[in-house]
């Protein structure tokens, strides 16, 4: 972990330690250790080696719910944790009960694959509630766009793409909106640092920042470099496409370069926009090259 709290209870990032103080884990209030190396940045670890990634993730899952509660009593609403549904069979990590109705809110710290995650969001919407995913830090975008992160996605028209990350070692959320994607490209996206529901549910209402960034002469310079690598190398869909593309007498290389948008792109894509527009024209199961995106109507941005 990159922050920890010292003997006066302030929140301090690692690059800024001291190796003579004392620091403590912000969710489990353990004592940590300043780490320093060339090979890695500077960071906190738990001193005692019995406390498990497993453990920390468990303590950081049980703090979320508790700023949730806190931050939906802010609210005026009336929250409980742990809400079992005998319906759906279904344990709700935290509940905001509105006037007209009821709102499931999950933190989800550990792996989940796309199926169980459609499957209990369709549960709680047979059952007339609203729900809302936030995810632990094994989901946020690091750089790349994957299914792992992908399938949390939503669509809002003020802010794009977005999904929301509650860190609770910092206990705040993290809003990562405008997310996009280029062909063979690091993918667009913001980041928000919000304090409590309030200012997100504010930030989103007012917020007009929804467009696809444009493709710069040095970023399509980049992206003809990096396709001229990806076929040097010639692996996984970028050689079942070249084959196909071989068999259809068409030469993948010029078909990829006029299909290389202007702008970015929606990411919703697998490998990129050209790739599913060539597989398409090839009548190749195109499926195959998006995301699975439960809460994305994907006809809206094809």
């Amino acid at each position: 972990m990159f922050y920890a709290l010292n003997s006066q209870n302030q929140m301090i990032h690692a690059s800024s330690a001291d190796l003579s103080q004392k620091y403590y884990c912000p969710v489990c209030h353990q004592l940590v250790k300043l780490r320093t190396g060339k090979s890695n940045s500077n960071h906190f670890a738990h001193e005692h080696a019995s406390f498990s990634k497993q453990h920390h993730e468990t303590d950081i899952h049980q703090a979320g719910k508790k700023l949730l509660m806190k931050w939906g009593s802010e609210l005026g609403y009336a929250v409980q944790s742990e809400v079992y549904f005998k319906k759906i069979k279904r344990r709700a990590d935290v509940i905001f009960k509105l006037p007209r109705f009821q709102v499931a809110v999950e933190y989800q710290c550990s792996p989940i694959s796309p199926t169980e995650l459609t499957k209990r969001s369709q549960a709680y919407f047979q059952t007339g509630m609203r729900y809302i995913w936030l995810v632990g830090k094994r989901y946020c975008l690091h750089g790349r766009i994957s299914q792992q992160n992908a399938q949390f996605f939503r669509y809002h028209p003020n802010i794009g793409f977005y999904f929301i990350y509650l860190n609770a070692e910092m206990q705040r959320l993290e809003l990562y909106y405008q997310i996009q994607q280029a062909a063979f490209l690091h993918p667009k996206y913001r980041i928000k640092f919000l304090a409590n529901l309030k200012e997100l549910i504010q930030f989103i209402r007012h917020a007009k920042e929804n467009y696809l960034s444009k493709v710069s002469v040095k970023m399509r310079l980049r992206q003809i470099r990096n396709l001229n690598r990806a076929e040097a190398y010639s692996a996984g869909m970028t050689r079942m496409l070249q084959v196909r593309c071989y068999l259809n007498r068409l030469e993948f290389h010029q078909e990829v370069l006029q299909k290389l948008s202007p702008f970015f792109d929606y990411p919703i894509y697998r490998y990129s926009k050209a790739y599913f527009q060539i597989a398409t024209q090839l009548n190749f199961d195109n499926k195959k090259l998006l995301y699975q995106m439960p809460f994305i109507n994907y006809h809206n941005f094809i």
